[in-house]
């Protein structure tokens, strides 16, 4: 039984291709690391994920695994909150790890693979 939003397994299925996202930060528009506690900062950075898989068609229900790096751990609720509002529905199998330190500081980093449409496959 899991023991937060997610599956425990999730099958991709269909002839379509995986997406594989670089850690996304929780970085606005202009580059500037976001201000705000763990939960802010995992809202941005999910929001960056989900703005980069729109790009090849690709939308929260696509998502098949993700991966949280923060170093608050501690603060759990505050993530799973965050990413609860980003996603909806959809529960991708995931993991999360506290780890020393990340990029610039950051509380919160969001590694994510994907589903492609076929069709969306050829953009690439």
């Amino acid at each position: 039984m899991p023991v937060g939003p997610y599956a425990p397994i999730v099958v991709a299925e269909g002839g379509g291709a995986l997406a594989f996202l670089s850690g996304q930060l929780p970085l606005d528009a202009v580059g500037e690391m976001s201000s705000g506690d763990v939960g802010v900062q995992t809202r941005v950075a999910m929001n960056n994920a989900l703005r980069l898989l729109s790009t090849r068609g690709a939308t929260a229900s696509d998502i098949v695994k993700i991966v949280v790096y923060t170093t608050q751990l501690s603060q759990v609720e505050l993530i799973n909150a965050a990413y609860v509002e980003a996603l909806g529905a959809a529960r991708p199998a995931r993991t999360m790890v506290e780890v020393s330190r990340l990029p610039r500081n950051a509380l919160v980093e969001i590694d994510v693979v994907a589903t492609l449409s076929p069709d969306r496959v050829s953009d690439i």
